[in-house]
């Protein structure tokens, strides 16, 4: 297979957090302006010293959303030569095709109040892992706990159907194995 496969952000999901930090700012900036109502002088300037932090630190998210937006970022790419993880919780950054043992697609139940969740998530076992460091070690052992496999990728933040995706892996890992 010659051709590269990218999974990019989704636009959807950032303008989603771009709107969610909007609001958080507006109250923000309520809570600043409606913070001389308080009876308490003292709880004023926690008041406003609490906007003016809340302000600045979604305002800053705001900026690096709108970027993030403009160009999303590569979360994964694929191709002849194996699978680039460019995703938050990358724990291996490349998986050369000749490395990976087995990719497995696995299916996680997540409760909530209301309902059961089932989310799909895709495990890849490596042949071998160089020495990790001990925050890449914390990082498999959860994904053990948790999943059962060391690794996973992560693409969550993507618009691309885990099971598509899933198949895409499968079928280049039939072209290498062939």
């Amino acid at each position: 297979m010659e051709e590269e496969i990218k999974i990019v952000q989704s636009k959807k999901k950032i303008l989603f957090l771009i709107t969610y930090n909007s609001i958080i700012i507006i109250i923000a900036v309520l809570m600043f302006i409606f913070a001389n109502l308080l009876y308490f002088h003292f709880l004023t300037i926690i008041a406003k010293v609490m906007a003016s932090i809340f302000i600045f630190v979604f305002g800053y998210n705001i900026i690096n959303l709108f970027i993030q937006y403009r160009k999303p970022k590569t979360l994964i790419t694929i191709n002849k030569e194996g699978i680039y993880d460019n995703t938050t919780y990358s724990i291996v950054a490349f998986m050369p095709w000749e490395n990976i043992k087995s990719i497995q697609l696995i299916r996680k139940e997540f409760e909530t109040k209301k309902e059961k969740i089932t989310k799909a998530y895709i495990a890849i076992e490596l042949k071998q892992i160089n020495e990790p460091s001990d925050e890449v070690k914390i990082k498999m052992e959860n994904n053990m706990e948790f999943f059962g496999v060391p690794i996973i990728l992560d693409i969550e933040n993507s618009d691309e159907d885990t099971e598509k995706f899933y198949c895409i892996l499968e079928k280049y890992m039939d072209d290498v194995a062939n």
